[in-house]
């Protein structure tokens, strides 16, 4: 039987492991961002480091080129009129992407070999933050997120689809597990 004076043992442990998974989300984050502008950088020098013939003379689509001339990455406009940068691999598969949706938000997608998204990393319109991890099969397997009201949350998944377990902290501070812990019998 577990004491109650163990619970907020366990509480504090449960904020602090949120309080980690936070940072290293944040510092994923500015890895990620940084990776994304230094890219740029590198396409725009390769660019104009070459002759005029070998640029890209479009409004809508940059081209960073390999030495083989093979397209490896782009700096576009898609078909729905959102700004994209998206580097590609040695086949031509599109594997890391960051684009800005017009209803203001920005996503971050990695995809693996077969072209599916595995990471997505999203700030949505309302500016919270969200980490999508996916599963070979497209499922939705764990997703982080950060409320308006600044509350950390993880959810897990199940292979259905289902939300079967989770983790987070409510506005007012207090912790939440689901599926929630049974109390102890007294």
């Amino acid at each position: 039987m577990i004491e109650s004076s163990s619970r907020p043992t366990d509480l504090a442990i449960l904020h602090q492991r949120i309080d980690t998974l936070e940072r290293r989300n944040r510092a994923t984050e500015l890895r990620y961002a940084a990776g994304a502008c230094l890219a740029l950088l590198v396409a725009f020098l390769a660019c104009a480091s070459q002759g005029e013939g070998s640029l890209v003379q479009s409004a809508r689509a940059f081209q960073l080129l390999d030495a083989a001339g093979e397209v490896r990455g782009e700096w576009r406009i898609t078909d729905e009129g959102d700004p994209s940068f998206a580097l590609l691999d040695d086949e031509q598969r599109k594997r890391f992407e960051v684009l800005l949706k017009r209803n203001e938000a920005v996503h971050l997608r990695m995809r693996d070999r077969d072209d599916q998204v595995r990471i997505s990393q999203i700030v949505d319109g309302a500016s919270h933050p969200h980490i999508l991890l996916t599963d070979a099969t497209q499922k939705l397997r764990v997703q982080m997120a950060i409320a308006g009201s600044g509350a950390p949350s993880m959810v897990f998944f199940d292979a259905e689809g289902e939300s079967t377990a989770g983790v987070g902290i409510h506005a007012d501070g207090r912790a939440w597990l689901r599926p929630a812990v049974p109390d102890e019998p007294r």
